[in-house]
């Protein structure tokens, strides 16, 4: 009677093990009886009336084809689009677009655009993600900056897809950039550009990296604004986790993450992000790049940036979250200090 148990417990063991392998048939049977009767949720398809189509092209009134673009995106909000219906919307707004248009006739298409991603991301056509990047891309209007940064946003959901544009990307960043850090839209273009490096990393080469390191520390270290600082170190922070930090970058971050470390609000940051740099492979030439900060003299005179070039040599030797990696003695790093006591600043 004792046994009996144990052998109850075996084919337990036996039957379990046959399902794990795929060897039971009559659980393969009655799973595949209960697949069968699961329905697999298939959106209702939308199709576009002739009327409408009518509606917003060119031979209506603007005024019309205005009032018909807003409204459409509530009516096919949770249904997936008929096939070819975007081509079709495409040839009848995409005239909205054209730079000798009122600004908010291009508002308008640039809004429609958007809530057509929005809703239809799932089921989009490859050529419909590489037909709107291509408006992004080209649509050279400084006062529309702001509506192709937010329909970017859309079109790669903040960053994270690019599946579609991926060999474009790079060269666009650096242009849209350049121009966006002096408009009102760099806070959503710098977020966007976050998670590109983060997702998509590999699809941005040495060069572009290199360029993108520089504009970042130059909006860092001359914006007013205390969110543009905080996704400046973002990005900065993406690209050494996420990317391959070029060599030739190190001076000029190392440089700005000394400035913005001086500020309360930053502090710990950009010591966080500092200590995950002397972690690489980069970190004995992070640490002789800030030694050399004390060296030159032409810096003497930035009390801002020696101060910073101490903290962290000091936090990263001899501080309580020192990096254990890191092998200079006191001797070879105090003559550094001594020299930046040359520049007789007081301290504040």
């Amino acid at each position: 009677m004792s046994r009996q148990p144990s052998k109850e417990k075996e084919l337990t063991i036996k039957e379990t093990l046959k399902q794990i392998l795929g060897l039971n048939k009559n659980v393969a049977q009655s799973s595949s009886s209960s697949s069968a009767g699961f329905v697999k949720y298939k959106p209702e398809e939308f199709c576009l009336s002739l009327e409408v189509l009518k509606e917003i092209s060119q031979e209506s009134p603007t005024s019309q084809r205005l009032k018909t673009l807003k409204r459409l995106p509530e009516e096919f909000a949770g249904k997936r689009l008929e096939n070819n219906a975007f081509e079709n919307l495409w040839l009848r707004m995409s005239d909205l677009l054209a730079p000798q248009q009122p600004k908010p006739n291009r508002q308008a298409a640039f809004s429609f655009l958007k809530a057509v991603v929005a809703s239809q991301y799932d089921w989009m056509e490859p050529m419909m993600g590489a037909q709107l990047f291509h408006l992004i891309r080209t649509h050279n209007v400084d006062e529309d900056l702001p509506d192709r940064v937010d329909l970017l946003k859309t079109l790669s959901r903040n960053g994270r897809e690019i599946e579609h544009f991926e060999e474009e990307i790079g060269p666009f960043l650096l242009h849209c950039m350049s121009v966006a850090l002096s408009t009102s839209c760099i806070l959503d273009f710098l977020q966007i550009l976050v998670n590109i490096i983060k997702f998509n990393s590999t699809y941005l080469d040495k060069e572009i990296i290199m360029k993108i390191i520089w504009l970042t520390c130059h909006y860092a270290c001359h914006t007013k604004t205390n969110d543009g600082v905080v996704l400046s170190l973002q990005v900065l922070e993406a690209v050494i986790c996420y990317s391959c930090l070029p060599s030739d970058s190190l001076e000029c971050m190392i440089t700005t993450l000394c400035r913005t470390v001086n500020v309360e609000k930053f502090s710990q940051s950009s010591w966080k992000l500092v200590r995950n740099l002397l972690g690489t492979h980069l970190g004995h030439s992070s640490l002789y790049t800030m030694c050399n900060i004390l060296q030159q003299r032409e810096n003497h005179e930035d009390f801002v940036l020696l101060r910073g070039a101490v903290f962290f040599i000091g936090m990263c030797l001899w501080g309580s979250q020192k990096v254990s990696s890191l092998k200079f003695t006191h001797s070879v790093v105090l003559p550094y200090f001594l020299n930046a006591l040359e520049s007789n600043h007081e301290s504040k």
